[in-house]
């Protein structure tokens, strides 16, 4: 009878010890996808500073349903901004959904390169006519600070994608949909 206690005893102590084990596992995981979520929602703020940027200094587009000319810097860059802000929205609060990741990446590869196009003749008619010095500083300070927050955000991706990838907790990921997020 004594035997019998004693293997209920360390089976019901087996079992305490892994409840306990994926409770805390668990809270683990809902920890670091919540920073992951905080620290993506912040770097969101600072894309959204291209935006305002755009708002601020782009020229006005041609009047009525003209099409924009080709080759125009300013249209050019007021397209990919849309575009930008377009992904943004997609991805917001979703950097587990690869595809709006993927998406965001696009479209600030194309806002890089349709600002690289700007020359300093172009960005001279800007609206708020301030010096094109001071209009490069300015996008060059949001791309600082934006660097920034994308460090952030690419080091807590990598600290809960690999808990989400370690052994035992990977089961408690796959239970409970835990999915790897992505870094821009």
């Amino acid at each position: 009878m004594l035997a019998a206690w004693s293997a209920w005893l360390v089976w019901g102590g087996v079992a305490a010890l892994l409840l306990f084990w994926g409770v805390g596992a668990y809270n683990r995981l809902v920890r670091l996808r919540t920073k992951v979520w905080s620290i993506f929602a912040s770097l969101v703020a600072q894309l959204e500073r291209y935006a305002a940027w755009m708002a601020e200094h782009a020229p006005a587009p041609p009047p009525g349903d003209a099409p924009p000319r080709a080759g125009d810097a300013w249209s050019n860059l007021r397209a990919a901004s849309a575009q930008f802000t377009a992904s943004l929205a997609a991805a917001r609060g979703k950097p587990w959904d690869t595809a709006a990741m993927a998406g965001l990446v696009a479209a600030r590869a194309v806002l890089a390169m349709a600002w690289q196009y700007l020359d300093d003749e172009t960005l001279a008619r800007a609206r708020s006519g301030q010096p094109v010095a001071a209009l490069r500083s300015e996008w060059d300070a949001v791309g600082t600070q934006v660097q920034g927050a994308e460090r952030a955000y690419a080091a807590a991706v990598e600290v809960y994608n690999r808990a989400v990838r370690q052994f035992p907790a990977v089961l408690l990921a796959w239970l409970f949909g835990f999915k790897r997020a992505r870094t821009l």
